[in-house]
């Protein structure tokens, strides 16, 4: 069942502060409380209450612990009386919600996110209960104690006990967060929240900063009344240019949803009728596991452990100082720092090798601050090298790499640039521990990476193949190809690196049976090694390439080809286990992108048929008002006026969007009941 859910977006700002400087007591805001701040003085004894100025956390350390705001330990308030302030908008159309925007005193704190959203939820419900939803950048750690600060809002702002709210976290900012937060609250795996990203309220941030400078002087009450015709002025922009909108959307996103429509069908048709069936029936909502949440979306049985993991068990060991330098804090990050230096260092030079001789000073003016910056990382590593791995000297392990042999070869020293007997005098053996564990997940993300490149590619050569007629195509299906097969060699360098990292290491006899060796003829793809090698001359011999069969990687188990009789149908009965962990998940995330176009459409004719009534309604009362006696001079001609506009307003909408309406490729039979009729338009 669909449910039309008003999505609003909460977000603070610390651009537009107030610098503190003396007020006029005489000073007053012509808008206080009737517009979209909150009224001065109940906002002023709520947020100096005691319990709203508490810390965001409890003092557990959360899970996602990534963003400055709900830690409230980011910014510098000296010298300011007013920091920044936060606000609520609607989420489809960034549209300023009246009552919703609230000043911040120190710090992002939830109490100030509950008062402005308490004041939002109050006047979306006075004529109902209905859905809401609701989008913030710390979602995460706002809703985990929300209700118990709900029940400290005044009597006036109670929010409801039975309100049907939901949360997420929008779409760009969600990727910084961890995994669980990515499989409990993406919009990408929502149902009926259409193309919504929940970013709104950033894009009207981004206008009005540029008055930060001004409105900073600026007494309180002015200041307000300065900010309540900004939020007013935006939305009235939005209003007119609301027609035109939904008529250029609507016909782009049909664009879209043909396309996504084209690709799930073509993809839904390969795959068994009894394996879709089966994914037909799961359910798509977040499920905990084992303490892990997963969705049908996100690839549950990866068997390695990721980098990021690994990042957060390891630093959940380092909270209590330790007599060892392995043991003291930060110890897991610098050593991750130096992975992802590492990878740095041979992007860049790989971009240095790609620069044409001749290239423009820009470009080599910009490829010598990336230097600069690398060079800047690389020397703080290694000033960090003596509180982790005090005492060492040159690495000493003989199957380093030889500088003099490899000029841009730069040595980080590592545990694994050392032998183990010098790691063991120096009682460094924990940390060796916790760079093998580092470079494993480092080598399963490759392996991960490499495995669905070599996928995609496969797919590229057959649309290449079957697609592609013209000297201009053709050239341009090649570059595309180059630059992947580029990618190939890139994810193929980062598992080198690691593997050779964790065989000097040598910590468990079961790494080198885990993590081999990358071979030319390891980089082949699934599908091809079955239309191929098992199916060709001398295939009882034949072995399915590593990648495919290791535990280092995802699949449904680990397995082991050896070059005996009968070996096809082993093969493709594995092959169809591990082949169908990567296509099911991509059946669900191709099957939620075409929903969500389709949902995108719907939603658009009910924003189409909500604009439409508004505007009749908006002209029906300035006719009455028109109509009214005892009117001031002028006011009868200005009431005319403006009920003229919203009939043109209207009339505009209703030609751009009749013909969306009526479009039988999706069907909203409340949008289509409640489309103004030709009547309207006289």
């Amino acid at each position: 069942m669909w449910i039309l859910r008003y999505w609003v977006s909460l977000d603070g700002n610390f651009r537009l502060v107030r610098k503190a400087k003396k007020v006029d007591p005489n000073d007053i805001s012509f808008t206080n409380g009737i517009m979209f701040y909150v009224e001065d003085e109940d906002y002023g004894v709520w947020v100096n209450l005691p319990d709203n100025n508490k810390r965001n956390t409890s003092g557990e350390k959360p899970q996602c612990d990534n963003h400055k705001a709900a830690a409230d330990r980011f910014a510098k308030f000296g010298g300011l009386d007013v920091t920044g302030l936060i606000g609520v908008s609607c989420g489809r159309h960034t549209c300023y919600i009246p009552g919703g925007v609230a000043d911040l005193k120190k710090g992002e704190k939830f109490a100030i996110g509950d008062y402005a959203l308490a004041h939002v939820i109050e006047l979306l419900l006075r004529h109902g209960a209905i859905p809401i939803g609701f989008t913030y950048d710390i979602w995460c750690h706002y809703i985990a104690k929300f209700k118990e600060r709900a029940g400290r809002l005044p009597e006036r702002l109670a929010i409801p006990a039975d309100l049907d709210l939901v949360g997420a976290i929008p779409k760009f900012h969600i990727q910084g967060h961890t995994q669980e937060c990515k499989v409990r609250w993406s919009l990408n795996n929502m149902p009926h929240v259409g193309r919504m990203e929940g970013e709104g309220v950033e894009r009207g941030w981004a206008a009005f900063n540029q008055t930060s400078g001004s409105n900073s002087e600026k007494s309180p009450a002015f200041r307000h009344d300065s900010m309540n015709y900004l939020l007013n002025s935006w939305n009235l922009e939005k209003r007119d240019r609301m027609g035109p909108y939904l008529d250029e959307h609507f016909k782009s996103t049909k664009k879209m949803y043909i396309k996504q429509k084209v690709v799930f069908e073509e993809l839904h048709a390969v795959i068994p009728v009894d394996i879709r069936t089966t994914w037909e029936g799961t359910s798509t909502e977040p499920t905990k596991v084992n303490g892990k949440w997963t969705s049908p979306f996100e690839f549950t049985e990866a068997q390695a452990q990721k980098i990021q993991q690994v990042l957060h068990e390891e630093r959940q060991k380092e909270s209590a100082a330790a007599p060892e330098p392995s043991c003291r804090t930060g110890a897991t990050k610098w050593l991750l720092n130096a992975i992802e230096i590492e990878n740095q260092l041979a992007a860049l030079e790989q971009e240095e090798a790609k620069l044409d001789p001749v290239a423009s000073y820009h470009r080599q003016n910009a490829l010598n601050d990336k230097k600069k910056a690398l060079t800047k990382r690389v020397n703080a590593h290694r000033e960090e090298r003596e509180t982790f791995m005090p005492g060492m000297g040159e690495p000493d392990h003989p199957e380093l790499p030889n500088v003099l042999a490899n000029l841009e070869h730069v040595e980080l020293a590592l545990p694994s640039s050392y032998e183990a007997c010098n790691l063991a005098r120096a009682s460094l053996d924990k940390l060796a521990a916790v760079e093998g564990k580092l470079r494993r997940a480092a080598c399963g993300d490759a392996l991960q990476g490499l495995k669905n490149l070599l996928g995609w590619k496969a797919q590229a050569l057959r649309w290449k193949k079957a697609n592609t007629a013209g000297e201009i195509m053709t050239t341009r299906a090649e570059g595309a190809l180059k630059d992947h097969n580029e990618k190939v060699k890139q994810a193929r360098q980062r598992y080198d690196r690691s593997w050779r990292a964790l065989m000097r290491l040598n910590l468990q006899d079961s790494d080198s049976d885990t993590y081999r060796k990358l071979e030319d003829h390891d980089l082949k793809n699934l599908k091809d090694y079955l239309a191929d090698d098992s199916i060709a001359l001398g295939q009882g011999y034949a072995s399915l390439p590593w990648i495919w069969r290791t535990g280092a990687a995802y699949n449904d188990k680990t397995w082991q080809i050896e070059g005996a009789g009968f070996i096809t149908l082993w093969i493709i009965d594995l092959w169809l286990t591990a082949r169908n962990v990567a296509l099911r998940v991509e059946w669900f995330r191709a099957r939620q992108r075409c929903k969500q176009w389709e949902e995108e459409l719907v939603l658009l004719k009910r924003d189409m048929a909500m604009a439409a009534r508004s505007l009749v309604t908006m002209q029906s009362i300035w006719q009455w008002k028109a109509a009214a006696d005892d009117l001031s001079h002028g006011m009868r001609e200005y009431a005319n006026r403006t009920a003229r506009f919203y009939e043109k307003q209207k009339g505009n909408l209703i030609q751009r969007c009749s013909k969306h309406i009526t479009d039988p490729i999706v069907e909203l039979k409340w949008a289509t009941e409640h489309w103004p009729t030709s009547q309207a338009l006289d």
